[in-house]
């Protein structure tokens, strides 16, 4: 009996659809158009590898994947298409769209306005008034059903687009690899030259991307320290330019907060600090936060989609509005009080483990079946 052909067609599939793959084997075939693929994937699917944009605009990126990937979807005969993305990545009909990303909803946080650090104002408004436009039309009219990654994300697709069908399926987080470790978070330490005793902030943006708020992080550290209190040393992950340099020499910490580049161990860094921090604007679910969550860390961040969900009642970190002065409170509250961190990050890890990369595969193994049955 012929197996049903799942496509899967996104830039890059994230862990729990890796997970998928080897999960449904027996089940399905499938069929991947992405420019990257884990080599160990390679053998159990037919894999269409999509080029990399040599060149630095997003935008123009896409438009190349738009146009290339839905004239090779249009070539494959599939029982069921599966789309990831923040923003259409194909003009076909799908059955599937996991919505990293909802342009409604972070053009209504923002009030339409382009915020700090964005391009210029007119072509990130042309920008914006484009992809909400196309976000509108797919949605309405090629997605049989829309995945929102959060309880908010789902909510919001609902408000946003009436009539479609919206299912939730969370991201997935890798808890072997996402988790406490005391040993190598002292070695981490050591090897940034931090002392056992001081209290660190982490801030993660591997994207560089002025939506999470990192001058607003550096600015609340900053408050923070004036005072006498807050963390002793923030850690920059990714995110952080010479413009970020300077705005933390200008407030005085320029010797405390350390820009650590982009990482692929990314979680020796959640090991090896004491708190998370994340002025977000916008999140559909949040992969950093979870992730910080599994490895034990407070979460100090505005109650966006996932997070609100994550940190609740201030019981796995605190909740702090997009203000410096607030999220220097919370940030103060924090390093003041290693019994109540503990606690927090207590909770925190415990409400990651739902997240568990297998058993999310599995939810969306379900909903497949469901959708071909």
């Amino acid at each position: 009996m012929t197996k049903p052909r799942v496509v899967f067609v996104g830039w890059r599939l994230g862990g729990e659809l890796e997970r998928v793959i080897r999960q449904g084997q027996e089940r399905f075939s499938y069929t991947v158009l992405s420019m990257d693929l884990d080599e160990t994937l390679r053998p159990l699917v037919e894999w269409r590898q999509m080029p990399r944009p040599g060149f630095g605009s997003f935008r123009l990126g896409w438009a190349v994947f738009f146009g290339l990937g839905g004239l090779r979807l249009a070539r494959i005969s599939a029982d069921l298409v599966h789309t990831v993305g923040p923003m259409p990545v194909v003009p076909n009909r799908v059955d599937l769209n996991t919505v990293t990303f909802c342009h409604a909803a972070y053009d209504e946080a923002t009030a339409g306005n382009p915020i700090k650090g964005s391009s210029s104002t007119i072509g990130w408004r042309l920008g914006q008034r484009f992809t909400l436009a196309l976000e509108r039309w797919w949605f309405r009219r090629a997605v049989r059903v829309l995945v929102g990654i959060s309880d908010g994300s789902a909510a919001d697709l609902e408000r946003f687009y009436p009539g479609v069908r919206v299912a939730v399926v969370p991201r997935g987080i890798d808890l072997r690899r996402f988790s406490p470790d005391e040993h190598d978070g002292r070695r981490f330490r050591e090897q940034q030259s931090v002392d056992r005793d001081a209290v660190v902030a982490l801030f993660v943006d591997q994207q560089h991307r002025p939506l999470k708020g990192l001058d607003l992080a550096i600015e609340a550290f900053a408050s923070a320290r004036r005072t006498g209190g807050g963390p002793d040393v923030l850690w920059v992950v990714g995110a952080g330019n010479d413009a970020h340099a300077g705005l933390a020499g200008r407030l005085g910490v320029g010797d405390r907060v350390r820009f650590l580049g982009y990482t692929s161990e990314v979680e020796r860094c959640y090991r090896g600090a004491d708190l998370f921090v994340l002025p977000t604007v916008y999140e559909a679910f949040c992969r950093a936060a979870h992730e910080a969550a599994a490895c034990g860390l407070p979460i100090v961040a505005p109650p966006v989609n996932g997070i609100r969900d994550l940190v609740g009642d201030d019981e796995a970190g605190i909740i702090a509005r997009r203000d410096p002065a607030d999220l220097a409170r919370a940030l103060t509250a924090l390093a003041s009080d290693p019994v109540r961190r503990a606690r927090m990050g207590d909770v925190a890890r415990r409400r990651a483990l739902a997240f568990d990369e297998d058993e999310v595969a599995g939810r969306i193994l379900a909903l497949h079946e469901s959708l071909l049955g």
